[in-house]
């Protein structure tokens, strides 16, 4: 029996489950997996024979594609499903690790650190990012290359409000679609936006129900300034500052990408 509201303020609100972190690895590459701009920037960029490692590589989306001209990556993450999930491409060259990246370590130096896909937005405090960046330069040759896409809120956003509401809607074929929803919050006194994605799933047939997933955070939303900043303080030289990945100047427009390219002074 189908009930018929009178106002829309009658209406339940609506209720969500934890998104458990098996799904969100699954949604994640249903959502990433064609993304291949970013991919091709890197692999313009970073030299061939190198060893690269990846903070934040997730399922490595990005790694397990930056192979060719005898690189080797290390990808790492501190999500277990995750890592799983890049473990299963089983593919040489490629080594996975659990481990934070604001204290990671190794015994050795590498040609190139990148940190793609806002990785570095997830650590929202200014210490933490400095440890991070730090332990990217220390462990880096002398010269080495330091990429980093990430986040940062436009003028746009910050002066008509501090709330915004995206939606994407990606298919699942055979079984139906998934409904994402983005809701994101700005917190002008700590620089941080909250955002809460929501999964709707809505599946074919009548083999299952539809379910409602969420997954609430909160990510770093410094200024580009005091990104860049806080990357040259931790003794890198800033080379490059994009906003896209066809390597438009950042400032050209009022974008949220922040892609900054940076080499490792001496130490």
């Amino acid at each position: 029996m189908v009930t018929i509201y009178a106002d829309y303020g009658d209406e339940p609100e609506d209720e969500f489950i934890p998104l458990p972190a098996s799904l969100a690895c699954a949604y994640y590459d249903l959502e990433m997996d064609s993304v291949e701009d970013d991919i091709i920037f890197y692999n313009s960029r970073l030299p061939q024979q190198a060893r690269i490692v990846e903070l934040g590589c997730g399922s490595a989306r990005v790694g397990s594609k930056l192979l060719g001209d005898g690189r080797r990556v290390i990808g790492l993450d501190i999500s277990i499903d995750m890592l799983r999930k890049a473990r299963d491409r089983n593919l040489p060259g490629l080594q996975v690790v659990g481990m934070d990246m604001t204290g990671f370590a190794f015994n050795s130096s590498f040609d190139a650190v990148i940190i793609p896909y806002n990785s570095l937005n997830l650590l929202i405090e200014k210490q933490h990012i400095k440890q991070c960046l730090t332990a990217c330069r220390q462990h880096l040759q002398p010269n080495g290359l330091f990429i980093a896409q990430i986040f940062v809120p436009t003028q746009e956003f910050i002066s008509q409000g501090k709330k915004s509401f995206q939606f994407q809607i990606h298919e699942m074929k055979p079984d139906g679609r998934l409904i994402k929803e983005i809701l994101k919050e700005y917190q002008a006194e700590s620089q941080t936006i909250i955002v809460e994605e929501r999964y709707r799933v809505r599946p074919a047939g009548n083999n299952a129900g539809p379910a409602d997933y969420n997954n609430i955070y909160r990510v770093g939303a410094l200024l580009a300034n005091d990104w860049l900043q806080l990357i040259a303080e931790s003794g890198f030289s800033v080379k490059n500052c994009y906003e896209d990945f066809s390597c438009t100047p950042f400032g050209t427009t009022d974008s949220s990408r922040l892609l900054v390219e940076a080499v490792s002074d001496s130490k």
